[in-house]
């Protein structure tokens, strides 16, 4: 048999998962559910980054109940532009995070194709040098998440990303899904276990997305595992969004 070693850990679930709503709303159904707290996507229709002060206004009755901030940008686009936009976004999204309680800001290294992986790592070392100082000063980590055609795509690579990078403020959001995606054994999530501060509770059948306790990631095993890291689900918002959430809950116990 195999237990779940879930004592002592937060619940989240990520906002957009009610995107039709307005943020508000979408924290008080997050929590009227009975998670912890709310992982804050930080793109519309919930964030405006450009009007940090209102977030900020409306995120403070939830102070406390912030898990984190999420932010999809590449960090490793070679077209210096945009990558200088999402480094100044993500930093941003630091300085929020910290303002509203929350301990991380989730975000990806970016696509990084076979061919520019060398040349998409380098842009990325350039992105950290801009972002670790924030990460440090706001006591904010950053929980880089693993992703298909990403630095961050297989558990060695992410392994070797961590032997190299042993900075405190940098942490790992893990999405079984993910490594299921790329092949990889759910189960040699373990291996990462101590620098994970976030590990996202959602599955996949058929190509579709599952309820935790029923999809093809075994989440029993992953569970299993003793993480300390808050545990997020993240969906997209379909008509299936209720149960799924309050599955992910459940299968908590």
């Amino acid at each position: 048999m195999i237990l779940l070693c879930v004592v002592h850990v937060k619940t989240a679930a990520v906002s957009s998962v009610y995107k039709s709503r307005d943020l508000t709303a979408a924290c008080d159904a997050i929590l009227d559910i009975g998670y912890d707290c709310v992982e804050v996507m930080a793109y519309p229709p919930h964030v405006d980054l450009s009007q940090t002060s209102r977030v900020q206004e409306v995120l403070s009755p939830y102070e406390g109940h912030i898990s984190g901030f999420g932010i999809y940008e590449n960090l490793c686009d070679l077209r210096e532009n945009y990558r200088i936009k999402a480094v100044e976004e993500t930093i941003t999204c630091i300085e929020l995070c910290n303002r509203t309680g929350g301990e991380f800001v989730v975000c990806q290294t970016g696509i990084a194709p076979s061919f520019l992986r060398n040349e998409a790592s380098s842009a990325f070392e350039k992105s950290l040098d801009r972002i670790l100082p924030a990460a440090h000063d706001f006591q904010v980590c950053l929980a880089l998440e693993n992703a298909p055609s990403t630095l961050l795509a297989t558990v060695e690579e992410t392994s070797s990303f961590l032997d190299h990078h042993t900075d405190p403020a940098i942490c790992l959001t893990v999405d079984p899904v993910n490594f299921f995606a790329a092949q990889c054994s759910p189960s040699d999530a373990e291996r990462l276990v101590r620098r994970t501060v976030n590990l996202h509770l959602k599955n996949v059948a058929s190509g579709r997305e599952a309820p935790v306790s029923q999809g093809e990631v075994d989440f029993h095993r992953v569970l299993s595992f003793p993480w300390t890291s808050v545990f997020t689900a993240e969906y997209e918002e379909t008509a299936m969004t209720e149960e799924f959430l309050r599955d992910a809950r459940l299968f908590l116990g």
